[in-house]
């Protein structure tokens, strides 16, 4: 399938915007909303149901709010992985190589670094020592490959990123079409999030 020069134009931009919002949706607006208050929101529930007799009274809704909290955390905890940086890196790579295997795609160069999350966080020396504590834990695995296919390979691959449990998020993507070639040069980051240390669900 040959595509004109406003079809690649029209199908990088949409897929650049697909990249940014799941970015945003789902990697730095919930991290940014939910470590900063998630965690300090269970604190404080916990403390408030331990207090005096009077809060006994409205002990049904304080547990209610807890639940609906931890339940968040536990939604939270499910979209990323936990574990030894070494292993998980592993993971991840297995995980999207085989995608890239089901997908048909050409590999054509790879690379994979780990990232320390605390660089995204302007705020982090306003950040209560608990808060800091869970950033210190997290980090950023950065999946760079250089790969050929077809348009519908590309978008395959795409499907299977979106479907899956854990957060693989799309950063970057740049797409190449020779008019004289039916495959596509390819060029995405790929990125998901780990925690190390005790998960609180």
């Amino acid at each position: 399938m040959q595509l004109n020069k406003r079809e690649r134009r029209m199908l990088i931009i949409a897929l650049i915007i697909i990249g940014g919002g799941s970015l945003l949706k789902w990697i730095l607006i919930p991290i940014w909303n939910d470590y900063q208050s998630i965690d300090t929101k269970l604190s404080l529930a916990e403390n408030k149901l331990k207090k005096g007799r009077f809060i006994l009274r409205d002990a049904e809704k304080y547990n209610n709010k807890l639940k609906s909290i931890k339940g968040e955390l536990a939604a939270l905890n499910k979209t990323y992985f936990h574990g030894q940086k070494a292993k998980i890196k592993l993971q991840v790579l297995k995980i999207i190589d085989q995608y890239l295997k089901e997908s048909s795609l050409k590999i054509k160069d790879k690379s994979v670094n780990l990232e320390d999350l605390t660089k995204y966080d302007l705020s982090y020396s306003d950040l209560s020592p608990q808060e800091k504590a869970i950033i210190k834990e997290l980090s950023m695995i950065n999946y760079k490959l250089k790969l050929e296919g077809s348009l519908k390979n590309l978008i395959l691959f795409l499907s299977k990123l979106t479907e899956n449990e854990k957060l693989l998020a799309v950063d970057y993507l740049d797409i190449n079409a020779d008019s004289r070639e039916s495959q596509l040069s390819i060029e995405l980051t790929i990125k998901a999030i780990n925690r190390e240390g005790e998960i609180n669900e």
